[in-house]
């Protein structure tokens, strides 16, 4: 009997440990899920509804678009030809743009750090409001916009805040040197920052062009989101 009890004490341990251990492991490297798609990859598998996103997927859309939420309610809508990937850290998720474009709408009560990254800037909404904007990135060119709340662009020791119904735009500079690598060099923005700082303007013309990028990602997203039937409030401000 004194044996027989004792090995059930050791099975009754194992089992407690092997519980208290999984949801770590699986929550560290869970960002979030796909709620809605068309013509997306995420890593070699279709996007589909409800699948899930993990710390280092990437995320390809071709001529569709792909709507993702990640954190404790922060969402994302990729627009055609977009390639993203995710990264989950130890005090939030970074989601890395390669070119694309996102439209970001974050709520007041995310308490994790969500931002997004490109080549050497990154993004980042500001805590306790809600907020929306779009992240362009086409050719050499970064273009930002807020369109509720406040964004802050931050890169190479400098950091400016994006107001509501504001925009910037950065251009990449070419290395100083010949870059010996086998993949395609990432571009620098930092020597805007540095000398240019974050100039804010009104180019209606760019201005278009970024509504006219977005335009289709936006509607999917309130779309898809209305589908839950969610009350009204809980909603962005552009979907009610």
């Amino acid at each position: 009997m004194g044996s027989r009890h004792g090995m059930r004490l050791v099975i009754v341990i194992l089992l407690s440990c092997s519980i208290s251990v999984v949801p770590v492991s699986g929550g560290s490297i869970i960002v979030g899920s796909a709620i809605s798609g068309s013509n997306a990859r995420v890593g070699q598998q279709n996007l589909r509804p409800g699948g899930t996103i993990l710390n280092g997927d990437s995320l390809r859309v071709s001529d569709g678009n792909a709507l993702v939420g990640v954190g404790n309610g922060s969402r994302m809508t990729f627009g055609q030809n977009t390639i993203a990937s995710f990264q989950r850290e130890s005090n939030g998720i970074t989601t890395v743009l390669d070119h694309g474009t996102v439209d970001f709408f974050h709520p007041a009560t995310e308490t994790s750090r969500v931002r997004l990254q490109i080549a050497d800037v990154f993004v980042v909404p500001a805590s306790g409001f809600e907020t929306t904007g779009q992240i362009a990135m086409t050719g050499d060119t970064l273009v930002v916009m807020t369109t509720q709340g406040s964004l802050r662009v931050e890169g190479g020791g400098v950091s400016r805040e994006i107001a509501q119904g504001k925009m910037i735009t950065q251009h990449s500079q070419a290395a100083a040197a010949p870059q010996i690598s086998a993949t395609t060099a990432r571009p620098a923005f930092v020597h805007d920052l540095k000398i240019a700082g974050l100039a804010i303007i009104g180019a209606v013309g760019l201005g278009l062009l970024i509504n006219h990028l977005i335009n289709t990602n936006a509607q999917t997203e309130c779309e898809a989101l209305k589908q839950f039937n969610p009350p009204s409030s809980v909603l962005p401000a552009n979907c009610r």
